[in-house]
C-alpha cells in the first residue's frame, strides 16, 4: 500500500523520536570519525604544502638548514604537529625539534599517498616525498610530520557524560530528519527532474503514491514520444507509396557502404532502373492506376534482390539498386536479367491489363565513381544509353557512353540556339549566293547538324525519343 506525503510525515516523525537513542550512539560514533577525518585532511594539506615548497626551491640536500624556520612556524601554528623532520634515508638533515635526531619506524608511519584513513592512536607520524633535481636527475628526500600525542588524544577521546548534557539534540534530531527527506523526497523528485532532461534512464518504482503517479505518467509519454519519433524517422527514410527507402536513405546506406568499401577494399554496383512507357500508363488510365501499378512493381523488385542489397525508389518511375558481395559481374547480369523478365510480364490492375518494360544503367564502385552523386549521375547516364539502344535492357557506363550523352546534350543546346537566332532574323527569300552565305553562319550550321541527327533518329528502329 502507497502512503500519501501527510501520512508518511506523520509516521517518519514518529518513528524518529521513537529511535532517537538507538541513532545516538551510532550519531557520537560518527562524529568520532570525522573527527579523525578532519584530523587527517589537517595533517596531509600541511605536509603537502611543505613538500610542495620544498620540492620547489630546494636545489641540494646541504642547504636544508634554510628551512629551519619556516620549519619551525610550521610547527608552532599547528597544535596536532610535534614536529617536521627533514630525512635522507634514515639521516635527519633537518627537524624544527633538535631534540629529534631520528626517524620514526615504518610501522609508525602513514604515508600521505595512502588514501585510507589511519588509526591516530598507533600512528606516529605522516611521510611523503620531497622531490629534487640533481641536474637533470630526480632525487628524493623524506618529509616527516611527527604528532603531539597529547594533542591528538584529547581531540579524539569522546566524553559521553557531557556530549549527554550538551544541548543540541533537537537540531541533530531535525538534521537526522532532514536526512530521511532528502533520500525519500529529494531524491527521488531529482531523479525525476534528470528523467525529464535526458531520460538517460528510468528511476525506480517509487512507494509515495503521488511521486509514482508522477513517474507512470512521465514514463508513458516518453514512450509515446519514443514510438512517434521512431514512426517520423520512418516517415523521413520511407517512400509514402511503395514502402520502400527514399532518396534521404539511399543517400545515408550509400555513405555508409562508401565508407565501409573503400576500407575493405571491396566493390559493389549501382542499378539505376527507369520504367519504360510508364508515363502512358498515368495519360491514358490515369494516376490511380498508375499508383497501383508502382506499388506492385515495388513488391516484385523486393523479391527479385536479395536481403543484403538496398532498393529505393528515388523518382515517378525511377528505382536505385545497390548491388555488394556479388562474384563476378556475370552475377551482377543475371540479377539485371531477372528484374527485366519481372518488369516484362503482363500486370494486371483493376481489370487492366499493362505491359511495361525496364531500362537499367549500371555504376561500379570505385571504378566509375567514389561517391555518392557521381556514382548516382553515372547510373543514370547509362540508364539513357540504355534506353536509346532500344529499352528493356541493361548498359553499363563507359567514359564513351559519357562522351556521347554529352554530345547529344550539346546537340540540343545548338539547336535551341540556332532556333532563337532565325527566328530573330528577318529577310527576303535568299538567292543561291545568299544561301551560300547563310549556310556559313553559326546558328545555321547548328540547325543542319541537328536536322542530321534527327534523320538518324527517325531512321533508326526506335523512332521514339526516350520517356
Amino acid at each position: 500500500m502507497k502512503l500519501g506525503i501527510r501520512q508518511y510525515l506523520l509516521l517518519l516523525f514518529g518513528g524518529s523520536i521513537l529511535t532517537y537513542n538507538l541513532f545516538f550512539w551510532y550519531g557520537l560514533g560518527r562524529q568520532h570519525e570525522k573527527t579523525v577525518q578532519v584530523l587527517d585532511q589537517n595533517l596531509r594539506a600541511t605536509l603537502s604544502e611543505v613538500a610542495y615548497l620544498l620540492s620547489k626551491d630546494l636545489q641540494r640536500p646541504e642547504r636544508a638548514d634554510y628551512f629551519k624556520t619556516y620549519f619551525e612556524r610550521i610547527a608552532a601554528t599547528n597544535d596536532a604537529i610535534e614536529a617536521l623532520v627533514l630525512a635522507q634515508g634514515s639521516h635527519v638533515l633537518l627537524s624544527s625539534e633538535p631534540s629529534i635526531d631520528r626517524v620514526p619506524r615504518r610501522d609508525q608511519v602513514a604515508l600521505v599517498s595512502d588514501r585510507r584513513l589511519p588509526d591516530l592512536d598507533s600512528v606516529r607520524a605522516y611521510e611523503t616525498e620531497v622531490r629534487y633535481f640533481d641536474g637533470s636527475q630526480p632525487r628524493y628526500l623524506r618529509l616527516h610530520t611527527l604528532l603531539d600525542p597529547g594533542h591528538i588524544r584529547s581531540r579524539i577521546q569522546l566524553d559521553y557524560s557531557q556530549l549527554l548534557l550538551q544541548p543540541g539534540l533537537p537540531p541533530l534530531l531535525i538534521l537526522l530528519l532532514g536526512g530521511l527527506l532528502h533520500r525519500s523526497l529529494s531524491r527521488p523528485l531529482e531523479a525525476l527532474r534528470q528523467f525529464a532532461y535526458y531520460q538517460s534512464y528510468t528511476p525506480r518504482m517509487f512507494w509515495l503514491r503521488e511521486l509514482e503517479a508522477i513517474r507512470s505518467s512521465m514514463l508513458q509519454t516518453y514512450q509515446r514520444l519514443e514510438e512517434e519519433k521512431a514512426e517520423l524517422y520512418k516517415l523521413s527514410t520511407t517512400d509514402s507509396l511503395s514502402g520502400l527507402a527514399n532518396r534521404n536513405s539511399l543517400d545515408q546506406r550509400l555513405s555508409w557502404l562508401i565508407s565501409d568499401a573503400a576500407r575493405n577494399k571491396q566493390e559493389f554496383a549501382v542499378l539505376f532502373l527507369d520504367l519504360d512507357t510508364f508515363k502512358s500508363v498515368n495519360d491514358v488510365q490515369g494516376h490511380k492506376i498508375g499508383d497501383q501499378l508502382l506499388v506492385m512493381v515495388s513488391e516484385q523488385l523486393r523479391e527479385v534482390i536479395r536481403n543484403s542489397d538496398i532498393i529505393a525508389r528515388v523518382g515517378g518511375d525511377e528505382f536505385v539498386f545497390v548491388l555488394s558481395n556479388y562474384h563476378s559481374h556475370i552475377e551482377l547480369t543475371r540479377i539485371a536479367d531477372r528484374v527485366l523478365e519481372r518488369l516484362s510480364q503482363p500486370w494486371v490492375v483493376e481489370g487492366y491489363q499493362l505491359f511495361i518494360s525496364g531500362s537499367i544503367g549500371i555504376a561500379l564502385y570505385p571504378k566509375d565513381g567514389s561517391d555518392t552523386v557521381t556514382l548516382l549521375k553515372n547510373a543514370d547516364i547509362a540508364m539513357y544509353q540504355a534506353k536509346k539502344r532500344g529499352r528493356n535492357q541493361y548498359a553499363y557506363f563507359t567514359e564513351e557512353v559519357n562522351r556521347e550523352i554529352q554530345q547529344d546534350i550539346a546537340l540540343s543546346k545548338e539547336m535551341r540556339q540556332g532556333l532563337e537566332s532565325s527566328n530573330s532574323t528577318t529577310s527576303p527569300r535568299p538567292t543561291a549566293s545568299a544561301a551560300r552565305s547563310l549556310v556559313s553562319r553559326p546558328w545555321c550550321a547548328g540547325i543542319i547538324r541537328a536536322a542530321a541527327r534527327l534523320r538518324r533518329i527517325a531512321s533508326s528502329p526506335w523512332p521514339n525519343a526516350p520517356d
